[in-house]
């Protein structure tokens, strides 16, 4: 098993950074970082099929990150997880088990409770954020649901000293009341990129008496007009329900699909735009005071607000902001990589790798092939798979696309993708129908980092698909199918450093059509996680009825 002894000496510092428990977890997994590099990391929902992973130990995680990188727990010197069970028990008068019976738990044996550290949630947020970015110093913005107790806090990033000092927590959570907000309008908990995006078609005419029960001061420190007490292990439940009091003053609590933006639907359109405005203003008013009271330009950002592309956007066009890195795995999938990274940070490790978001595991086209022949799919080998697809989409096709190592984070980056062409907004229709999504819903553009100037607002490398900005006006006609309806995108910026195989799939269909712009959505199935292996994209690209599937160098006709 991967916890048994392996004999070979291990003179490399190997941390092995874990999310998720059976109480209060979601969006768990693991991260092995080699001396202050990262090796592996691999979301549990990816593996099991089951999204976000709730109240789950990553046990499959943990197994393929040993049989990945052939190790096991015995050559781990360090095993970080990403909350402070301990402390969190604690503070509502309960006794956490010990690490001798977490050790058992995890790898069916006390043999390694001394190699286990706990790391505080927010800390561990920041350090996944911070650290990744590569800036010199940085002020910190971890916003979420919750953790241990704080909500929202600021640290201050310092490398050349190896410092990452909090200068700023609050119990309030912006989070929350974003989550409340969507789950008033009649989304899920979970939703909230669907309230960001039926913001757009709303004005912000709730903004003034949103501000009355929560706002930032010009120091960036949140009011609000209320306080939940600690009595368990999180405030979710009840602050979201004090929340839907409020917000019933304003609109009465809705339910059921929102299909199209109908007359009946604006005020909660409305609704939306005052909360992303809110939540915009206030996250300015934060970022504004500590860059200027520390002297710093550069903005590092985390926890699962941190997904939210509008606010990300706006942020980054502050004059007292040079540069934006949002952790491309925000929400509490990149957990397990901050609370290696911080206990590294504790170790004097010395922390050097590039964000590249492809982390997990992949296959080879002997796998691939021996898998198609095994299942009797008809395939054809290509000769260059980029030209192919490229000419496939080119041609209106809507091709399925598995390469290379999966992507860690939230969003499909090109490996395990779907593309199309952007050209005619008919496609936006038709991809959202195949994928079970609203009509309405924006899909997101990938664009040559290069060409990216000549056809969106920034000039700001954003290969993680977190920041919006403006579709040029002159060119919005030509990529209708990616300008959402207020003129913005969620763009990602391709390049040959982070992945040359989608550049050049992209730079062919720019050959082809002069456009150097795909759209990029991705590949699941409505309700699933993206898919993780041969079989799930087989299985996926049938049941969507997509059109081609491009796996390794093969092609496979899907739908006629």
């Amino acid at each position: 098993m991967y916890f048994e002894k392996n004999y070979k000496e291990a003179t490399i510092m190997k941390i092995l950074g874990i999310n998720g428990w059976t109480v209060r977890g979601h969006d768990g997994g693991a991260t092995l970082i080699e001396d202050g590099r990262l090796k592996f990391a691999i979301e549990e929902e990816r593996l099991i099929g089951i999204r976000h992973a709730y109240d789950r130990i990553p046990y499959e995680s943990i197994k393929m990150i040993c049989q990945e990188e052939n190790v096991c727990i015995d050559n781990i010197d360090k095993v970080a997880i990403g909350w402070n069970y301990p402390v969190l028990w604690k503070m509502f008068g309960k006794e956490f088990i010990s690490k001798e019976e977490m050790s058992q738990k995890l790898f069916n044996t006390e043999h390694f409770a001394n190699k286990i550290v706990y790391v505080d949630h927010h800390f561990a947020h920041a350090c996944s954020a911070f650290y990744p970015s590569n800036f010199t110093d940085a002020i910190v913005l971890v916003i979420d649901g919750q953790g241990e107790l704080i909500a929202t806090s600021v640290f201050v990033g310092k490398r050349a000293e190896n410092k990452l000092e909090k200068v700023y927590e609050t119990q309030t959570s912006l989070g929350y009341f974003y989550a409340a907000v969507t789950e008033h309008i009649g989304f899920y908990s979970g939703q909230e990129g669907k309230t960001m995006g039926l913001a757009s078609y709303g004005k912000p005419v709730y903004l003034d008496t949103l501000r009355k029960f929560i706002s930032a001061d010009n120091e960036g420190k949140i009011q609000c007009s209320f306080i939940i007490d600690k009595k368990s292990k999180d405030e979710e439940d009840e602050t979201i329900a004090k929340w839907s009091e409020i917000l019933s003053t304003i609109l009465p609590k809705r339910t059921g699909k929102i299909s199209e933006v109908s007359d009946e639907i604006l005020p909660y359109a409305n609704l939306a735009s005052s909360a992303q405005k809110l939540l915009e203003e206030i996250l300015v008013n934060i970022v504004s005071y500590y860059c200027t009271q520390y002297k710093i330009s550069n903005v590092a950002i985390a926890g699962g607000v941190g997904l939210n592309c509008a606010a990300n956007g706006v942020i980054s066009e502050l004059p007292c902001v040079t540069k934006v890195f949002t952790q491309p795995a925000a929400n509490d999938g990149g957990i397990s990589l901050g609370a290696a990274l911080a206990v590294a940070k504790d170790c004097n490790e010395n922390i050097n790798f590039e964000m590249i978001p492809y982390q997990g595991n992949c296959f080879t086209d002997k796998q691939i092939e021996h898998f198609l022949k095994e299942k009797k799919v008809s395939y054809s080998k290509s000769g260059c798979i980029c030209k192919e697809i490229a000419k496939l989409v080119s041609e209106g096709k809507i091709v399925a696309n598995f390469q290379g190592r999966l992507e860690f984070g939230p969003r499909a980056l090109g490996n395990r993708s779907i593309l199309a062409d952007p050209r005619k907004s008919d496609m936006l229709y038709r991809l959202n129908v195949l994928k079970g999504r609203e009509v309405w819903r924006p899909l997101a553009p990938a664009v040559l980092f290069d060409k990216q100037k000549n056809f969106f607002s920034t000039s700001q490398f954003s290969p993680y698909m977190t920041i919006n900005c403006e579709v040029l006006q002159e060119v919005q006609a030509k990529i209708e199918a990616v300008t959402h309806v207020d003129g913005t995108a969620r763009i990602q910026s391709v390049s040959t450093e982070y992945n040359p195989l989608f550049y050049d799939i992209i730079k062919e269909f720019y050959n082809i059509t002069g456009i150097p712009v795909m759209i990029n959505t991705s590949f699941n199935i409505k309700g699933e996680p993206i898919v993780a292996t041969p079989e799930e994209a087989l299985k996926s690209a049938i049941a969507m009825k997509l059109d081609y599937l491009a796996i390794g160098n093969f092609i496979i006709k899907v739908h006629n």
